[in-house]
Parts: C-alpha cells; sequence; structure tokens
C-alpha cells in the first residue's frame, strides 16, 4: 500500500479537544490488548489495525496488500488477525465481509502466494500450512511458502537467480529438505496463473488431491 500522507489517529469515543488538523478516528472498543509501543509511540497492534481498515470499506487489493504486508513484515500473523475479526464480527462493524472473504486466501507473503492458496481452496485440496520454518536436530534448514504433510511447495516470482552463490544457496537448502524426507516443488508465476492445471497436475501426482 502506498504510505499515507498524513498520520491517523484512533481515541475512544468519549475523547474532546480534538484538533482539527488530525485525521481522527473513534471507538467504543479499547482495551489494552489493543495497544503496542513502537519506537516510544503508542499504536494499535497490527491485527486491530486491519480490522479497522476494513471497516473504512477500501477496496479489496488494498486491503488484501495491507493484510499480505502484515504478515510478511511479521507484524502479525494469521491466529491473530482471525481472533480479532472474530471480536469485530460480534459487534456488528463493517467490513467484515470482504476481510472474512479475503482472509480465506490469506496467510502467505506475495500476491502469488494468495492466488495459489485461491487455487487450492477452489479445487477443494487440503490447506497447506503457510511460511513454515523447518528444522533438523535443531539447526535451521529453511523456510518454506508451503507444507503439506509430506510435500513441500514453493511459488516463485522471481526471474531467477543468477549469482553462483545464490544457485547454490538454493541447491543446497534443496537437498536438505529432500534428505529430511520432503518432495519439493516449485511453481512459477506462469504456473500458477497461466496453467493452473498443469499446478493441480503436479500436485495430483504426489498424492495432493481433493478430500
Amino acid at each position: 500500500m502506498p504510505e499515507p500522507e498524513r498520520a491517523e489517529f484512533l481515541v475512544p469515543r468519549e475523547s474532546r479537544s480534538i484538533a482539527n488538523w488530525m485525521i481522527v478516528h473513534t471507538s467504543t472498543s479499547w482495551t489494552s490488548r489493543h495497544i503496542i509501543w513502537q519506537d516510544g509511540v503508542r499504536t494499535t497492534t497490527a491485527a486491530r489495525a486491519l480490522v479497522d481498515l476494513a471497516s473504512t470499506r477500501p477496496n479489496a487489493r488494498a486491503l488484501e496488500d495491507a493484510i499480505d504486508e502484515a504478515i510478511r513484515s511479521r507484524r502479525t500473523a494469521m491466529p491473530q488477525i482471525r481472533r480479532e475479526l472474530e471480536r469485530t464480527r460480534q459487534r456488528g462493524r463493517p467490513g467484515v465481509a470482504l476481510m472474512s472473504e479475503l482472509l480465506l486466501d490469506s496467510g502467505g507473503e506475495s500476491r502469488l502466494e494468495r492466488r495459489f492458496l485461491a487455487l487450492v481452496r477452489h479445487h477443494k485440496l487440503p490447506r497447506p500450512r503457510c511460511q513454515v520454518v523447518h528444522r533438523s536436530s535443531g539447526r535451521f534448514v529453511a523456510r518454506v511458502d508451503f507444507a503439506f504433510d509430506h510435500v513441500v511447495v514453493e511459488v516463485s516470482g522471481r526471474l531467477g537467480h543468477v549469482s553462483d552463490r545464490e544457485r547454490q544457496k538454493d541447491s543446497r537448502r534443496r537437498n536438505a529438505l529432500i534428505q529430511d524426507g520432503f518432495e519439493v516443488i516449485e511453481f512459477t508465476t506462469a504456473d500458477v496463473i497461466s496453467d493452473p492445471d498443469y499446478v493441480l497436475r503436479t500436485l495430483a501426482r504426489s498424492g495432493i488431491v481433493a478430500a
């Protein structure tokens, strides 16, 4: 999402004497659970901020990007977002339906990963775990895009690694996963967007089929 031109503030509904140069939002739901300190400034948690953003009725693309960026930057995770959304649902705030729909395919860190999750859901395949850290004997091996029971799936929007060092790193990472018993599959942007049948066939050959 583009950087906002001005800071926006969230205050309790009963607050008064608000300066007219501020963009201010008010809320009757206000607990310490929603507040964190960031660089000496009190701010809402990322999960709360996303729910508040949804209530302003942004377009779906803007809300998608905000969710994915919050997850990518480790400011929040899907369980926290879902919990906050459920609390919001109980209060009947606007934006709940849109956010609920977008969360169906959230959990990755990019638009390509979101497209892959949508493809999986549309064809009723089991949902993979997203952004999984794999360790072997307590040692970090890799952080993978998606993990099914025995299959690791990576979706790559890169034009390609060009340096020997980068190719070596990718190769060793893949080898370590294979040696630990995983099948490793990689799909490109063209696969996911332009040839979803290939993606589905490849997953099926690895035993990933509709329940």
